[in-house]
């Protein structure tokens, strides 16, 4: 229990209310509200899916709205071909050229040099051998392009297949800005 002072025991203070103890009670004065327009926000021209995609992956590495290669495909030419082509159309020992964002980079102590990319476009992904001698010619271009145009040889064993990299090109340098620099790639020595 807590005690009141005597003034507190009929629930208000004396005074409160603006009128004496016991005496009529007076409402407090109203407080006007002052009605203060908020400015209207900045205008922005609307993002393009390019920008959109590009913030996408500065901010959280991926992106759920479209996939950087299928953007670029309208300017890659009808000459490269999709993953899925590669692993559904393309005959045994064709050489093709595909682009593709590099999601995973093997190098296997074990492997004599040669390193694994997984190469993944709109469509799918598609493994590729990188033999040590086009490995160390390239190597900055391989560990630092998340986007890589590759030029090799389907190889088909069974259901498996693989493209063999004969060459490897970064975008040109009007697409190279527009590809996403935070791509998730993941690299094992």
């Amino acid at each position: 229990l807590v005690a009141r002072p005597r003034s507190m025991r009929g629930g208000r203070a004396a005074g409160a209310g603006g009128g004496p103890p016991g005496g009529p009670q007076v409402p407090p004065p109203e407080q006007g509200a002052l009605e203060i327009a908020a400015p209207s926000g900045p205008k922005f021209a609307q993002l393009s899916m390019w920008d959109e995609v590009l913030l996408d992956y500065a901010t959280q590495g991926l992106s759920v709205r479209a996939h950087p290669v299928e953007l670029l495909r309208p300017m890659l030419g009808s000459g490269v071909v999709t993953a899925a082509q590669a692993l559904d159309d393309i005959p045994h020992g064709r050489t093709i050229d595909i682009v593709g964002a590099i999601t995973a980079r093997q190098k296997p102590g074990t492997a004599k040099g040669v390193v694994f990319l997984l190469l993944e476009d709109e469509t799918g992904a598609l493994n590729v051998i990188v033999g040590p001698e086009l490995y160390k010619a390239e190597r900055t271009t391989i560990r630092g392009e998340p986007i890589l145009r590759i030029r090799g040889r389907i190889e088909r064993h069974d259901r498996v297949v693989n493209l063999v990299a004969r060459e490897v090109y970064r975008l040109p340098r009007d697409l190279r800005g527009r590809s996403p620099r935070r791509m998730r790639s993941k690299s094992w020595s």
